[in-house]
């Protein structure tokens, strides 16, 4: 699950999980997503904080100025 989207499926008596992404969600803007899971009962429990992205994008483009991808994940919602 390298979708960046938090998700939870059970199949076949299985339980896939993608967590998000801390720091580059594709769901919301700036915000970090992930989860927890009780390997007791299988409870899955997530995650979503917001944070100001404004240091990162410029990180971003001080460190790569001509790839752009990453500026646009996190200011194109």
């Amino acid at each position: 699950g390298h979708t960046h989207h938090q998700m939870l499926k059970r199949y076949s008596g299985k339980v896939i999980i993608n967590p998000g992404s801390v720091g580059q969600s594709r769901s919301t803007e700036s915000s970090s997503e992930w989860a927890i899971l009780d390997t007791d009962n299988l409870q899955v429990t997530f995650f979503s904080e917001r944070y100001d992205s404004r240091r990162l994008i410029a990180e971003c483009l001080n460190n790569d100025p001509d790839f752009p991808l990453l500026r646009k994940h996190l200011t194109d919602y």
